[in-house]
């Protein structure tokens, strides 16, 4: 299994292969499944009292010649650069107060 994307953003050095997905209430996360021959696959929760599968892969046919994925850093678009190493100009000022 491998981790491509969370919320919808690929994350950084895609893919990551992965053996568990912990994801959230309310979490999304594009995750890519190979199995590797034909079979029934029940993928659960982290539920212990709940042992019912939370979906059922079913996988038939013959194997496909498997290529392995290429790891990359994906270009992301300018309104989710990191903004951490950015420089701030002197005369840029900004009074922030916060209050309970």
């Amino acid at each position: 299994m491998v981790f491509l994307a969370k919320d919808g953003i690929y994350i950084q050095y895609c893919p990551r292969t992965i053996t568990l997905a912990p994801i959230p209430a309310g979490g999304r996360a594009n995750l890519m499944v190979r199995c590797t021959r034909a079979g029934t696959y029940n993928v659960t929760t982290f539920n212990e009292d709940d042992t019912s599968p939370t979906l059922t892969i079913e996988i038939s046919g013959t194997a496909l010649h498997f290529n392995s994925l290429t790891k990359r850093i994906p270009v992301y678009p300018t309104y989710l650069r990191d903004l951490l190493t950015n420089f701030i100009e002197p005369e840029c000022t900004c009074d922030s107060q916060f209050s309970k």
